[in-house]
């Protein structure tokens, strides 16, 4: 993962430690509201991590693999070039994404 990368995962683990610290208060306040709010929160917490940490971290790795395919010249995993392709193909704003996709739609597969 690249620094920035590592920035937003510590930004979502401070995050996650404010809500732990609201949870131990609401439930030791008996407070409904703030209980909700906690859980709101923790929801917003968790999809917040999977789009700015997780699929960045995916695409990046699919680049990485993409990128040994195309200097191979073949594909060698049919089921994992499929992976690779949507994973590529979920980042339509992505250039080097874009490229690399279509390289590996251009590859021929290695025969069995």
């Amino acid at each position: 993962m690249n620094g920035k990368l590592w920035l937003t995962a510590g930004i979502f683990v401070v995050i996650l430690a404010v809500i732990v610290a609201l949870a131990f208060l609401a439930i030791s306040e008996n407070q409904v509201s703030l209980q909700i709010a906690v859980l709101l929160l923790a929801g917003g917490a968790i999809v917040g991590f999977d789009y700015f940490v997780i699929k960045p971290a995916l695409l990046a790795s699919a680049k990485d693999k993409a990128k040994q395919y195309c200097e191979a010249g073949q594909i060698l995993d049919p089921k994992l070039h499929a992976k690779l392709c949507k994973t590529l193909g979920s980042a339509p704003k992505d250039p080097e994404a874009a490229e690399l996709k279509k390289k590996l739609d251009d590859l021929p597969i290695k025969p069995e």
